[in-house]
């Protein structure tokens, strides 16, 4: 699995170790015809869902195993699943392994049915869309790098997750009886180490048209426990950079108000904070005064 159907000379003698240990010596030939065999089942088909079957994952894993449940995910999934020998990185049990086309990626700690309905949503997902480049939704905890060793992204993203979701609402102006409606969605991104975050917002005008913008922002962590860095691009071509403070109950950075000119303005601060539902609320302050609350949304 680790190594997607190919192996070296070095790793063929592990193997073959490997085997000895267990009182098996299968000569050259019949080492390869069963290599080959395997190769070819593995590498069969669109994609498949290996789960790891071997100690000490079994008797980690809180989820149904049996030919008949095998078969019910598989057809979920729309992917076979296999079962397997041991697949390495046992201090992650229970491990598993999903391919798509000519590329596989690891899964880990996958131990409660929760954990692998996720799985199973992904890797339908994947299979439909033909890659695993595709948003990993709450599987997106389980994947495991086993050749970088990277900390976990909820160690540095933790604070930030509720930005994570789709969210829709409409929005008003507190001055004006104005309203426009703004849609969000974040993603983890780059194995879980940054945060997408696709906005659009629809401005209905006067004529009977609607004014829509959008917007990407790429928020990652900085060295503090407690800051990030955000990365702003617009349809208009506009770039801005923000310095994020955050902790779980919400965030705060400058900004700078509409009603403030753009010359020699000290930036405002905004705050989004943590609702059951989304509320984000912009509380700005001008160098001379203090501005009302511009605009807020709620969204579900």
């Amino acid at each position: 699995m680790k190594v997607h159907g190919v192996w070296t000379e070095k790793a063929l003698n592990h193997f073959r170790d490997f085997l000895k240990l267990r009182g098996l010596a299968p000569s050259d030939d019949e080492l390869m015809t069963i290599l080959r065999q395997a190769k070819e089942r593995y590498l069969d088909g669109h994609g498949r869902l290996s789960v790891c079957a071997a100690e000490p994952c079994r008797a980690k894993t809180g989820f149904d195993l049996s030919d008949t449940a095998l078969e019910s995910a598989a057809t979920e999934a729309g992917l076979p699943i296999s079962l397997t020998g041991c697949q390495g990185p046992c201090k992650q049990a229970p491990v598993l392994s999903l391919r798509i086309a000519d590329r596989s990626e690891f899964f880990a700690q996958v131990a409660s049915a929760r954990d692998w309905q996720a799985i199973l949503e992904f890797a339908r997902q994947a299979r439909t869309a033909g890659t695993l480049m595709t948003n990993a939704g709450s599987a997106e905890p389980f994947r495991f790098d086993p050749v970088h060793d990277h900390l976990k992204p909820s160690v540095h993203l933790t604070p930030l997750q509720f930005l994570l979701g789709h969210f829709r609402g409409q929005g008003k102006y507190t001055m004006t009886p104005y309203t426009f409606h703004k849609e969000v969605i974040g993603t983890p991104e780059a194995g879980g180490r940054f945060i997408a975050l696709r906005m659009g917002v629809s401005y209905p005008l006067v004529d009977g048209r609607t004014d829509v913008h959008n917007a990407l922002v790429m928020v990652g962590a900085q060295a503090s426990p407690d800051r990030f860095i955000a990365h702003a691009y617009t349809d208009a071509g506009i770039f801005r950079q923000y310095s994020v403070e955050g902790t779980e109950g919400g965030l705060k950075f400058d900004v700078c108000h509409p009603a403030m000119p753009t010359s020699g303005a000290v930036p405002a601060r905004s705050c989004v904070r943590r609702r059951p539902v989304l509320r984000n609320s912009l509380k700005s302050m001008a160098a001379k005064g203090l501005f009302p609350t511009t605009s807020s949304l709620c969204a579900g």
